[in-house]
């Protein structure tokens, strides 16, 4: 006898995703507490260093958020020494933001332990699962640009 495939409902769907949203959450909740920053902090921080300089403007853009959220935690991790603030050579008004040392090594250091947390959230996953679920991920941000 064959097994019916159970397809969840638009309701179910959503609850689903709301729970894995909260686990993953939670799961980036303790590196980013022992460490001292917030999530957007963190992300934003993995952006300078992937760009290496890169201008608030460009951030906002592509983080999907507002310039003033951006300023601000610019400011906290400028603060705390993980970022620094440079002159754009052509647009003397625009300033370009870049790591610092210190940003650099902070980063590795939460990226390790992310990846930890992380990895325990997917523990019985495979890998194939898991690159299946980013590219869910990043055909939902694809998509979701047309809405």
């Amino acid at each position: 006898m064959s097994q019916k495939k159970i397809v969840p409902t638009a309701h179910q769907g959503g609850i689903l995703q709301w729970k894995a949203y909260r686990i993953l959450e939670q799961a980036l909740e303790k590196p980013m507490k022992k460490h001292g920053v917030s999530a957007p902090e963190w992300k934003l921080l993995g952006l300078v260093y992937d760009a290496q300089e890169i201008l608030a403007t460009e951030v906002a853009l592509l983080m999907d958020v507002k310039l003033p959220l951006v300023t601000r935690n610019v400011g906290t991790l400028k603060k705390k020494g993980f970022i620094t603030i440079k002159k754009h050579s052509q647009d003397k008004r625009a300033k370009c933001i870049a790591i610092s040392p210190a940003g650099e090594k902070k980063l590795i250091a939460i990226d390790t332990d992310v990846r930890k947390a992380i990895g325990a959230v997917f523990k019985t996953a495979t890998k194939n699962e898991f690159d299946a679920y980013k590219t869910v991920l990043v055909k939902i941000i694809q998509n979701g640009s047309s809405c």
